[in-house]
């Protein structure tokens, strides 16, 4: 702190906000959502739709700009810092690369992390 170097505390305390809750939180949501009961998703050549018990959105595939394929989920962003969560866990790896494939395809950038 006296400028004289690197402090580390400082470092990873800043690479824990950055990089550990962002993750968190995300993961956090995919699975409390999940665990509100089923989900079904429907993927088509004009986009995805979500429904639960309470609930059924459609996004036509235009309305996203990209898709980030993480681990345990796919995160479809909608601009704005809106998205959709996708848990992946109940999906073959076949059916996952169905989704990327489609999306890709109406021009939404695929994006790996």
């Amino acid at each position: 702190m006296r400028g004289d170097g690197l402090n580390v505390a400082l470092l990873l305390a800043g690479v824990v906000l950055a990089v550990v809750v962002p993750m968190f939180l995300i993961n956090h949501g995919v699975r409390r959502a999940a665990g509100d009961g089923p989900m079904n998703l429907e993927v088509s050549d004009d986009g995805v739709a979500c429904s639960t018990l309470e609930s059924r959105h459609a996004y036509a595939w235009n309305a996203f700009t990209h898709v980030d394929h993480l681990a345990g989920q796919l995160v479809l962003g909608l601009g704005g810092g809106r998205f959709v969560q996708i848990p992946t866990r109940g999906l073959s790896p076949q059916q996952i690369h169905q989704v990327l494939t489609t999306a890709a395809a109406r021009g939404v950038a695929v994006r790996r992390g």
